[in-house]
């Protein structure tokens, strides 16, 4: 009898109780033939972490080489088999692998803010763009020059990218065209660059119908805007729908480096369902771009990168500190672990090396910080301060708790004289 779970995209084998004088052999074997049907459904690893009523570190060496002769690598405190790269990587490794692939790294930066976006998918502030490039320009200040635009991408926020990047985008999402939209599209294409009041008065379809049209198409980024707000016509690239989509997740593995099934899928806000993440990981392995592994040590989560990349990790290292704010991707990526970590949702993250040593909450007033809530080291302060300077932004604490002389003035008005008795 065996207690098995789809796990973490791989066959989780929580307990396997054998009656007596069967070989595990046999059982093992009969296993292989089981994961025949798991393989069609994408499962291509199996993973035991508890056989004949003994957690994996408790077995003994003879009750292990069954395992060991069929196949099995012990990865942490599991047994696993299948297709993948039987290492492991220690956590602040993995993350300063990740940095280097982001840019972070001061021996891996981007040339400019353009540099950036083209290698990282977009980018969403300027926070984000100086963190990352040698020569900063603002991207504001780009978008006026005609080298960025503004669009609605994947992740689906608003980022700066190339014009070809939000063709790209535009391919994959892939938003069917309503007749409406059509000949909303057909009119910004005659009249371009055109402001909004201009293509209303153009359509024929009055002013509701019409400004919902260019709403849509601009999420759909069939459209997007100049820096005067004049809407313009994205161009498409000829290359179908599927390939526009592998394109994208192609691009985000080559500005992070490594993901898991999950993480990957909540990346992209579900923009890719589960099923097409699995197919695509299964089609980058075959071509040889990715591999993957239980590459984190201490986890038990199957996770793919680039093959290009296995002898990088533990080379890379980072010791600088920075602070990473919410309008950047590296924390939509961070999210979920951070969560776990700090107790926060959206938060601004601060690192001394590859370690995340605290987490702020913040409002943004225009060129003011306003830092409402801080977990973590105390100490970190001091590089948030270091951020509002290289930013040009003031940063000032808020805290949440009463002052003792209101506290003093509230209790001598209640109980002093006068007050109630």
């Amino acid at each position: 009898m065996i207690e098995k779970w789809e796990m973490s995209g791989a066959v989780e084998l929580r307990e396997m109780d054998l009656l007596d004088g069967v070989p595990v052999a046999d059982v093992l074997a009969a296993i292989d033939r089981m994961m025949a049907y798991y393989r069609q459904r994408g499962f291509e690893v199996v993973r035991v972490t508890q056989a004949l009523q003994k957690a994996v570190p408790d077995l003994a060496s003879d009750e292990v080489k069954p395992f060991a002769a069929a196949g099995y690598h012990r990865i942490g405190d599991f047994l696993a088999k299948g297709d993948f790269v039987p290492r492991t990587f220690p956590p602040e490794d993995v993350m300063a692998y990740v940095f280097w692939r982001q840019g972070l790294h001061p021996d891996h930066r981007f040339t400019d803010p353009v540099a950036a976006a083209e290698a990282l998918g977009g980018l969403r502030s300027d926070f984000a763009a100086r963190l990352r490039v040698g020569d900063f320009t603002p991207l504001d200040r780009l978008h006026r020059r005609g080298q960025l635009f503004k669009g609605s991408v994947i992740p689906e926020y608003v980022t700066y990218v190339t014009l070809p990047q939000l063709g790209l985008f535009q391919r994959a999402k892939n938003v069917a065209l309503t007749p409406a939209l059509k000949q909303v599209l057909t009119m910004v294409r005659a009249q371009e660059p055109v402001t909004r009041a201009r293509a209303i008065n153009f359509s024929t379809l009055g002013f509701a119908a019409t400004n919902a049209a260019l709403k849509k198409l601009y999420a759909a980024n069939y459209v997007t805007r100049d820096a005067a707000g004049r809407y313009i016509s994205v161009p498409s690239p000829k290359i179908s729908s599927e390939r526009a989509r592998r394109e994208v997740i192609r691009a985000i593995f080559r500005a992070f480096g490594m993901f898991s099934a999950e993480n990957l899928a909540a990346f992209t806000r579900f923009e890719y369902p589960m099923g097409e993440i699995r197919a695509l990981l299964r089609e980058f392995e075959a071509e040889g771009l990715l591999v993957k592994g239980f590459f984190m040590a201490g986890e038990r989560t199957l996770y793919w990168m680039l093959k290009e990349d296995l002898e990088r990790i533990g080379t890379a290292r980072f010791d600088g500190t920075f602070v990473l704010t919410p309008v950047d991707n590296l924390s939509l990526y961070l999210r979920r672990q951070m969560a776990d970590k700090w107790g926060f949702g959206v938060s601004y993250l601060v690192f001394r090396g590859p370690e995340p040593v605290a987490a702020f909450k913040a409002k943004r007033r225009k060129a003011h910080l306003v830092v409402e809530e801080v977990v973590g080291d105390p100490k970190a302060l001091e590089i948030v301060k270091a951020f509002g300077e290289e930013n040009e932004v003031r940063v000032t604490e808020e805290s949440s708790q009463i002052p003792d002389a209101e506290v003093m003035e509230w209790y001598e008005k209640m109980y002093g004289k006068g007050g109630a008795k």
